[in-house]
């Protein structure tokens, strides 16, 4: 079964690299910026694999065979942004981004944010169950307390797909 090697390396206090490796050896590579809470792209990893979005960012870096990376932006091009997963995804991790986590939110406070959200752009919300809600804020608690002792340098693996309940956590 194809698979893919997911390391956030810690470069910088506000700044990560992000390494995909396939098992037919492909890897692509970006720079990922440090919202007030987690590197965008790591929101993505735990939205993407603790919600189900199989065709959001890490599934089609997965089975995508026109992904490349672009050498003006060091973004991987050939993704497909528009697919209702990624949609979903996106606008899910983009809310994650600016939530004030020292309030400690629970996870129906951050349903009610992604709600607001996805009725800010006029989409339509996911289906989603009680239980993956509380998934992606137990995933979400956990990398919160893990990530800030990471030192720069340091780095998370992750494999995709995930091969267990829960694997996106550390």
């Amino acid at each position: 079964m194809a698979s893919l090697e997911v390391r956030f390396e810690k470069i910088s206090p506000v700044t990560s690299l992000l390494r995909c490796t396939r098992s037919d050896g492909r890897s692509l590579a970006m720079i990922t910026p440090h919202q007030p809470g987690l590197p965008h792209d790591l929101l993505h990893w735990l939205v993407e694999t603790e919600l189900g979005f199989g065709d959001a960012m890490f599934g089609q870096l997965l089975r995508n065979e026109n992904l490349r990376e672009d050498v003006a932006t060091g973004s991987f091009a050939g993704f497909d942004a528009g697919t209702v997963d990624s949609v979903n995804a996106e606008t899910i991790a983009s809310t994650l981004d600016w939530v004030d986590w020292s309030q400690a939110p629970d996870w129906r406070e951050l349903r009610r944010q992604c709600a607001e959200s996805f009725a800010y752009y006029h989409l339509p919300m996911p289906t989603l169950s009680e239980s993956r809600w509380q998934a992606l804020h137990a995933a979400l608690t956990g990398m919160l307390a893990h990530w800030p002792g990471v030192p720069v340098g340091g780095v998370l693996e992750f494999r995709y797909p995930p091969l267990a309940e829960g694997s996106g956590k550390p």
